[in-house]
């Protein structure tokens, strides 16, 4: 266990502080499983919603709901981390406190939004105006009971709530666009699905905190939701803002589809690896020590086989998804390599974040921001959605240079013993593609060697051991907060 900790002034607490590991731990795998479900339930929905409503009710409920998506971001002003950090430690005010900032923030934004809907919507769109403004202000209750759930460490809970209101989506929005309500209908379903994960997650916080507000509470948050903007707006603008801006330089459609579902996938796979980032706060707060050395021991460890395997079989990856889409398996090569810069870079803002490290968690965000609009802005208008994919992989790599530089020095280990295990993966595969070649049984017994391999080298190099895996699998069925 002292390897888990890495550090021997904890000798004596080892105990206390590998519970805690495997809590975050148990806690990001079932944060990853629930991302899965709702992702698969999103998928299904708009499967099958596809099938009764129009390409053009599609586009202007999607145009509307990407909307409400920014500006909640925007109101949520990074406030996800200090909720995370003083869930334990302020339960008196932290409640209050928050509502009343995310409430002002909303009033200062919300004229905005009606500007844009007055000012760049037809009549199409504008009708929906009070749809996007209900969404926006049921979002702010649930995303603030959502992340203090997280701090308790209550992620069962967020994970049974997200599936019923995912089920309410689906059964509304069925319902309504089966009887011609197309857009609206759509639209009313997400704004269903808002108000039971607002409904539900506020409930149950209830009692966990008392509504009590504490003026010197709201500069701290304030600063801290400031600092942590950048870095959190750079993630939209990669993942979200990037597909807006290829049709703005002219790309065309299909190729931004492809594009899009090769974002989806690298979101998927690096999902854990953010998830751990989440939990590390809470955990470090509540042992008063840093867990953040595990948190990215742990999800490199994980996270590397299937980057490999994005790396390897991106073409084999997007073929299942359909023929179509294995035209942009360079570009899945090349967001796979994002991966992993990607992920030490959100654990160490989560580090920054728990030892009050705040000019280096706005340099990060601030230099990511820059490094990725100033490379798509050269790339894309020659090279196309494969630019958009290399000013991806430029943006994280650059940005995770002053994240290595001032991360925790036990750290840097865990970064050389996963670029280890990455690279010994890629010599294994490019070995038996020269014995055996590719295709048919063959890519299944390549991608199950490789597989094992940089599971082997990752657990091994990283010392991951039987014992350690069978504390995050007991912590799994352990019930409540953490003790």
């Amino acid at each position: 266990m002292n390897e888990f900790v890495g550090d021997d002034k904890l000798k004596n607490n080892e105990k206390t502080t590998g519970g805690v590991s495997h809590q975050f731990t148990s806690s990001s795998i079932l944060l990853f499983v629930n991302q899965l479900i709702v992702a698969f339930g999103n998928w299904i929905f708009w499967m099958l919603i596809s099938k009764f409503a129009s390409t053009e009710e599609i586009g202007q409920s999607t145009t509307i709901y990407s909307l409400v998506i920014l500006f909640t971001t925007i109101i949520q002003f990074g406030l996800e981390y200090p909720i995370l950090k003083y869930s334990y430690k302020h339960r008196k005010s932290i409640l209050s406190t928050t509502l009343l900032i995310e409430i002002g923030l909303s009033l200062l934004f919300l004229p905005f939004l009606i500007f844009i809907f007055n000012n760049f919507y037809d009549d199409n769109l504008t009708q929906f105006e009070l749809l996007a403004i209900t969404m926006i202000i049921l979002t702010i209750p649930g995303f603030i009971a959502h992340f203090l759930l997280l701090g308790l460490f209550q992620v069962r809970t967020v994970l049974i709530i997200d599936v019923l209101a995912t089920v309410s989506k689906f059964v509304v929005g069925f319902i309504l666009v089966l009887n011609g309500m197309g857009s609206t209908g759509i639209l009313i379903a997400f704004t269903v699905y808002i108000l039971m994960m607002s409904l539900f997650s506020f409930y149950v916080v209830r009692n966990e905190f008392t509504f009590k507000p504490d003026l010197t509470m709201y500069k701290m948050f304030l600063r801290e939701g400031i600092v942590n903007t950048p870095s959190k707006i750079s993630r939209i603008f990669i993942f979200s803002l990037s597909i807006v801006l290829l049709a703005v330089f002219g790309i065309d459609a299909s190729q931004i589809g492809i594009f899009y579902m090769a974002i989806t996938i690298s979101l998927v796979v690096g999902g854990f690896a953010t998830n751990v980032a989440l939990m590390v706060i809470p955990a470090s707060s509540k042992s008063n020590d840093d867990i953040a050395p595990s948190g990215l021991r742990i999800a490199l460890t994980f996270t590397v086989p299937f980057v490999i395997l994005l790396i390897t079989h991106s073409s084999t990856i997007l073929g299942l998804i359909g023929n179509n889409y294995t035209g942009a398996s360079l570009e899945l090569t090349i967001m796979g390599l994002s991966i992993l810069p990607a992920s030490i870079t959100i654990i160490a803002i989560s580090e920054f974040n728990t030892n009050h490290q705040f000019k280096k968690i706005l340099t990060i965000g601030i230099v990511e921001i820059a490094a990725f609009l100033l490379s798509f802005s050269i790339l894309v208008p020659t090279t196309g959605i494969l630019g958009a994919s290399l000013a991806t992989l430029i943006a994280f790599l650059i940005s995770s240079i002053p994240s290595i530089l001032w991360i925790n020095r036990k750290s840097i280990k865990y970064i050389i013993n996963s670029l280890v295990s990455l690279v010994s993966g890629i010599i294994v595969w490019m070995f038996l593609i020269l014995l055996l070649g590719d295709g048919g049984i063959l890519n299944v017994i390549i991608i199950i060697s490789i597989l094992m391999v940089s599971i082997m080298t990752s657990f091994y190099l990283n010392k991951i051991t039987l014992s350690e895996l069978k504390g995050m699998i007991h912590a799994l069925y352990r019930k409540g907060e953490m003790s």
